[in-house]
């Protein structure tokens, strides 16, 4: 997974990415509830916090920053990639992801 490299946190979530592309969404109980995924080859995956598997393949760019909107349904997570992936926390589904806006790390999602 590597080592933390952003973080967010709102009134339901403390959401923490990693240098594998990984975004771990905790609850306020520090509860693991899902992680999110950049894999390899632009494919995102999911894996709840109750699988033992993951459904995230090959290695991906660190998440360089995070951003959760007000009630707490959606993220925002940029890459060092340039690519920027917009989350549905609750369904554990990309929703928009930006691939092609330019080759420079994301530094600020808000």
């Amino acid at each position: 997974a590597g080592l933390p490299t952003a973080l967010a946190v709102n009134s339901r979530f403390i959401a923490v990415g990693n240098q594998g592309g990984q975004v771990w969404v905790f609850d306020l109980f520090e509860q693991l509830k899902i992680i999110l995924g950049e894999g390899g080859g632009g494919s995102a995956g999911v894996k709840d916090a109750n699988s033992v598997t993951s459904s995230v393949a090959g290695s991906a760019a660190a998440v360089t920053s995070i951003d959760l909107s007000l009630h707490g349904d959606f993220l925002l997570a940029g890459y060092g990639s340039g690519h920027v992936v917009l989350w549905d926390i609750l369904k554990g589904a990309v929703l928009k992801r930006i691939v092609d806006l330019h080759s420079s790390s994301i530094s600020s999602a808000r």
